[in-house]
């Protein structure tokens, strides 16, 4: 059994999860007010994605680093390879707020994003 707060509402319903966590079948769900809390719940315990945020070097810019973030939530288990794909990523300035860094990120459909502008000098 697990047990998780539900973040959907303000009603933060202590939700209960029974069953095959691994593969996520025959799931029992219970705790929640809401079929909105059992999709969480569900989706936490097999599937957990999170927004993607971090920081990107800048070539030429008036800053050194640019904070980025995911345009939806990625994997947790993909964060790795995130840093990863980031790391030796160099971005010339001029950059404006949402500009698209990468395409396809971890994923097909899902961008990098800039999440500040960053004037050249």
């Amino acid at each position: 059994m697990k047990s998780i707060n539900c973040i959907i509402c303000p009603k933060s319903c202590r939700i209960q999860v029974r069953g095959s966590l691994k593969t996520g079948k025959k799931l029992q769900v219970s705790g929640q007010e809401c079929s909105k809390g059992k999709k969480y719940a569900i989706s936490e315990i097999c599937d957990p994605r999170r927004i993607f945020t971090s920081t990107v070097a800048v070539r030429n810019g008036e800053t050194k680093l640019v904070p980025v973030r995911t345009s939806k939530p990625i994997r947790k288990a993909e964060w790795k390879s995130g840093r990863d794909i980031i790391r030796g990523l160099r971005i010339a300035a001029p950059i404006g707020f949402g500009k698209v860094l990468i395409k396809d990120f971890t994923e097909k459909g899902i961008k990098l994003i800039a999440a500040r502008e960053v004037k050249a000098f």
